[in-house]
């Protein structure tokens, strides 16, 4: 991976060139939001694209497109990535529930009385790993709207400094939302929708926790009803394209049960199968539904920031 901008100004420490702050003439115009920024300077469908989105203001279908653009072009780093993290936290999590199944902890094959902490702790490392995974294809997709190669190796080297941070900020993000949509409906999905955008700007920005929470709030509730309609649609297509493996493989699985699921405790085998395509749709869908969240977050900067303009610029003098 090339030196990746940092997405700070450029007067900070280890700032790097073409994303600093709006250039003069931002600020003024229509809301934030609404419409190309002031004093944008070409037409919708000339705007040049030298990664996976042109470099102006998105419509939603373009949103969505680059979300998949990003892994048909950058397959071996987007599907690598959530190979290895959702294998890895896929496979610990089948350890848990096997262990939980062979000492009875689980009732049958759909989970139903077999709430343990060993279900806790499953569930635990499964959102860690999508915390770390967001992240990761956060840091490719910054570089892929420029078009510049990602590695493994770099793309990883960039979000370790961020780890805990990344862990953090995430779990804030994630969890606060669900317990006050179970307690309060309404501030619960307003937070989704506020905090969607917080992960992108933790590693694109290396913003500290409480920063990052800010500045997603900041980007993203000026046009709410946006951000949480594209976050909300590009997860009910995950769901569907899970959906469309998982329900087979509970299929399956109950097929070999025997239709008695009784015998899951001390039978491993449909777990194996289940996991296996918990695998493979979460290789699919955790980085589609990542970079949706990371050009959102792309797009919201170019309305309101500017951020076209110096993407562009660092395009044009071959530092993007």
């Amino acid at each position: 991976m090339s030196d990746m901008p940092g997405w700070t100004p450029p007067t900070e420490p280890g700032a790097q060139p073409g994303y600093g702050p709006p250039p003069p003439g931002y600020g003024s115009g229509p809301p934030p939001g609404y419409g190309p920024p002031p004093g944008y300077g070409w037409g919708m469908g000339a705007a040049p694209k030298p990664g996976v989105i042109p470099l102006r203001p998105l419509g939603l279908g373009e949103i969505l497109d680059g979300g998949f653009s990003l892994l048909r072009e950058y397959p071996k780093v987007t599907l690598g990535l959530s190979a290895i993290v959702v294998t890895s936290t896929n496979l610990l999590s089948f350890a848990v529930n096997a262990s939980d199944r062979l000492n009875g902890g689980g009732a049958n094959l759909f989970g139903g009385g077999g709430f343990t902490w060993g279900t806790v702790a499953a569930w635990a490392i499964g959102a860690t790993g999508l915390m770390i995974l967001g992240g990761m294809i956060t840091a490719v997709a910054g570089e892929a709207v420029l078009g510049r190669p990602a590695t493994l190796g770099a793309t990883w080297a960039r979000v370790r400094p961020l780890f805990w941070r990344l862990l953090v900020a995430g779990s804030i993000a994630g969890i606060v939302p669900y317990l006050a949509s179970c307690l309060f409906l309404i501030p619960g999905v307003f937070l989704w929708g506020a905090w969607a955008l917080t992960t992108p700007a933790l590693v694109l920005e290396r913003l500290g926790v409480s920063e990052s929470l800010r500045r997603s709030w900041r980007l993203a509730v000026p046009d709410w009803w946006r951000v949480w309609g594209i976050r909300a649609l590009s997860t009910l297509i995950a769901f569907a394209v899970q959906a469309v493996i998982v329900v087979p493989a509970y299929l399956i699985a109950s097929a070999w049960a025997g239709w008695n699921l009784e015998r899951v405790s001390v039978d491993i085998v449909p777990l194996v199968i289940i996991t296996v395509g918990g695998i493979v749709a979460g290789t699919i869908t955790a980085p589609f539904t990542s970079g949706v969240l990371a050009l959102l977050y792309i797009d919201r900067r170019m309305r309101v920031e500017g951020l076209d303009v110096t993407l562009t610029q660092a395009a044009a003098a071959g530092t993007g």
